[in-house]
C-alpha cells in the first residue's frame, strides 16, 4: 500500500465516523464546514444535506482541486487566479469557465463563500466550525 492510499484509508475511515455522529446529531442538519490548518497539512471537513443525485459523486475532480487549493489560503483569490494556480501547480487542468461553473456549485453548497469587496474572489467559510471545542454539533 502506498503512502497515499494509506492517508486515503485514514481520511475515508474518519469521515466515516463523522458522517455517523453528524446523522445522529439531534441537531438540524445543516451545512457546516470546519478547516484545521497546522504547518505541514490542512484538513477540510464539510457537512450537508444529500444532493437529490446522492448515489453520484458530489465533487468533481475540478471541485475537490479548488478545495484543496483555496485550503491553504487566507486571502480571496479570484477565479482567474485559481485557474491559472491549479495549472501551474499541476493539480487540474480546464478552462476559466469550467473553474466559474465549479466555483458556482460549490457556493451553492456553502463550501466557498465569495466576495464582492475589494480583493474580490473566493475562500473558504472558515467561521462555520462543525463540531464545537466540547464535541457537540455547532448551532
Amino acid at each position: 500500500m502506498s503512502e497515499q492510499n494509506g492517508v486515503q484509508s485514514l481520511l475515508d475511515e474518519h469521515a466515516r465516523a463523522c458522517l455517523a455522529e453528524f446523522l445522529e446529531s439531534q441537531d438540524k442538519p445543516r451545512p457546516v464546514v470546519s478547516i484545521i490548518r497546522s504547518p505541514n497539512a490542512t484538513v477540510i471537513v464539510a457537512a450537508f444535506s444529500p444532493l437529490p443525485d446522492h448515489d453520484a459523486p458530489d465533487l468533481t475532480e475540478c471541485d475537490q482541486a479548488i478545495l484543496t487549493l483555496l485550503a491553504g489560503r487566507n486571502i480571496n483569490v479570484p477565479a482567474r487566479r485559481i485557474r491559472n494556480e491549479l495549472e501551474t501547480r499541476g493539480l487540474y487542468v480546464c478552462s476559466l469557465d469550467t473553474i466559474k461553473r465549479s466555483l458556482c456549485k460549490l457556493k451553492a453548497l456553502r463550501l466557498v463563500v465569495s466576495s464582492k469587496k475589494k480583493p474580490r474572489g473566493y475562500h473558504l467559510p472558515d467561521d462555520l466550525p462543525l463540531f464545537s471545542s466540547n464535541g457537540t454539533m455547532s448551532p
